[in-house]
């Protein structure tokens, strides 16, 4: 299983700060900051971490500067992007092209057996859109 522990990436990277790829599984994502400052450019992104993966858990991690998303759950790939769990993430939407959500869960029809969460844990300052597309879930 994937970790991705304890690293600091930004700002000034074009694309994603961290892209989760489709059919990985049960990894673990913590204790990063990620700054998404200065993405521009063809490739880049409306999300700092796209999450494409199923079952990670992710955990602790500080986003600021983000274009437009902070995390984003995606279904590209048949049925995955499911059961990611997000708990005690900080994130700072602040920023003049900031119109998004701090958690950007896309389509949660393909997880019905096995829905993602995002936890009351969580702190959003600043969201532009909202904190979270779906319910945030208490207690985690």
């Amino acid at each position: 299983n994937d970790q991705i522990l304890d690293n600091t990436v930004g700002p000034d990277v074009r694309a994603d700060n961290l892209d989760v790829k489709e059919a990985t599984s049960g990894g673990v994502i913590s204790g990063n900051s990620f700054n998404s400052a200065g993405e521009t450019g063809a490739n880049f992104s409306n999300d700092v971490v796209a999450v494409k993966g199923d079952n990670y858990t992710v955990t602790d991690n500080t986003i600021i500067n983000p274009r437009q998303d902070g995390f984003e759950v995606e279904n590209l790939w048949k049925k995955v992007g499911c059961g990611n769990t997000f708990k005690n993430n900080k994130l700072n939407m602040a920023g003049a092209k900031t119109k998004g959500y701090g958690f950007n869960v896309k389509d949660q029809s393909v997880c019905k057996a096995h829905p993602n969460v995002v936890g009351a844990s969580n702190t959003v300052t600043n969201p532009g859109k909202g904190v979270s597309t779906i319910p945030v879930t208490p207690g985690v």
